[in-house]
């Protein structure tokens, strides 16, 4: 009899704990999808409205030298730099530039680590899977960029024959030289490239058309570098999340400034009024 009343009695204090367990259980739930929610909104919510709201939008870059036309003026800063923070101040929100690892930019997008690439990009069949694009801003070709005086002597891909040239890791325009004999050395940022020109270490290298030419010539940053001929069109493209609504603010927004001739006083401080692109 002593026997069967302890284990009523423990029966009856299981189902008096089993209440407070599922709830315990389900605060703990609650608190972790809470949490998740906070720092990460999902992308059902407008991508806009996430922006303004925390009051930052993230640029990411390749080389953040990339965003400064010249490495003795700390207070300089380039076309695309000015791009972005002229977008940064239409939407009242502060900005800060990440150098990212350019093979992981699909990933740092959908994580919300940034908000959007800046780099030139050359788009492929693939490119726009998984990022929205904004529209071209700029003309921006893959450019030879060459010791000054040499312009007239590589006028063509086949005058390249037997030189040692520099290029990005994932460079698609190495495929061009493929019926010519040249050796690729490849770097991870433009910066470094041009570095191996000017130190002799190459002969030429491949880069962007904006981002040399603000840097080269005389009185910039590589006086003893020149940029030749044009090897590859392409332009320059603003990338963010995939389905954001950013994109399509950022185009309306460049066109009206672009209309009122803002964007071509800012690239004339850049001599790069000839790769506008005028409709």
């Amino acid at each position: 009899m002593k026997r069967k009343s302890i284990a009523i009695i423990t029966s009856i204090l299981m189902i008096l704990l089993l209440p407070f367990t599922a709830c315990s259980n389900k605060t703990a739930e609650e608190n972790y999808n809470d949490e998740e929610i906070t720092e990460k909104p999902t992308m059902a919510e407008s991508d806009l409205s996430y922006i303004m709201q925390k009051g930052l939008i993230r640029v990411a870059v390749r080389d953040y030298n990339f965003i400064t036309a010249d490495d003795d003026d700390e207070e300089s800063s380039s076309f695309d730099a000015d791009i972005a923070n002229a977008f940064a101040q239409y939407l009242d929100v502060d900005i800060e530039f990440v150098e990212i690892d350019w093979a992981n930019k699909t990933f740092e997008l959908d994580s919300k680590n940034v908000d959007c690439i800046i780099n030139p990009v050359i788009l492929t069949d693939n490119s726009g899977s998984s990022i929205e694009w904004s529209n071209a801003y700029i003309n921006n070709p893959q450019i030879l960029v060459i010791k000054s005086g040499l312009n007239e002597k590589y006028q063509a891909i086949e005058d390249c024959a037997g030189l040692k040239i520099a290029t990005t890791k994932d460079s698609a325009t190495k495929d061009l030289f493929a019926d010519i004999e040249v050796e690729f050395i490849e770097f991870e940022n433009v910066s470094e490239i041009l570095d191996a020109i000017a130190e002799g270490d190459c002969d030429a290298g491949i880069t962007n058309a904006v981002y040399a030419l603000q840097v080269t010539g005389e009185g910039k940053a590589y006086e003893g570098l020149a940029c030749g001929m044009e090897i590859n069109p392409a332009s320059a493209y603003i990338g963010f999340r995939n389905s954001s609504d950013i994109a399509e603010k950022f185009n309306k927004w460049f066109t009206e400034v672009s209309n009122d001739g803002y964007i071509e006083e800012m690239a004339a401080e850049y001599n790069l009024q000839s790769v506008l692109i005028k409709e």
